[in-house]
């Protein structure tokens, strides 16, 4: 056993045991508001969880808010995977879409050029 000026270290941290045990984690209305204000604070207005995926970050967390903002902070990147990806498939959508739009403009005019010989064709047996 150390002692320090007038504390004595094992003393403290039995104190400071105590005082963790002590602690409780945040109900789950806590919990909810502890995420919204968390969202406000950085300027987000929207909402970016529906109360279920609340109510399983909280219970996952039991309550402990460090756990809360890594499963937040874990769900919100997941999101932006997905809207990447769906952008990307989106963009790989608009661009077969554009793509296909270029084959059918070759089409017709194609089309329009066999038309137009077809045309100068009879004109030339009509004569």
């Amino acid at each position: 056993m150390m002692k320090i000026g007038f504390l004595n270290i094992s003393d403290t941290r039995k104190e400071i045991w105590h005082m963790i045990k002590r602690l409780e984690g945040l109900t789950k209305d806590e919990g909810k508001t502890y995420i919204l204000e968390k969202l406000k604070g950085v300027g987000c207005n929207q909402t970016i969880f529906e109360d279920a995926a609340i109510e399983a970050i909280l219970n996952a967390a039991d309550g402990t808010p460090r756990l809360i903002n890594k499963y937040c902070n874990a769900s919100m990147k997941d999101m932006c995977k997905a809207k990447d990806l769906a952008g990307s498939i989106c963009h790989e959508e608009e661009s077969a879409s554009q793509e296909l739009s270029l084959v059918v403009n070759n089409i017709r005019k194609e089309l329009e050029n066999l038309q137009a010989e077809k045309r100068n064709h009879v004109k030339e047996i009509e004569r």
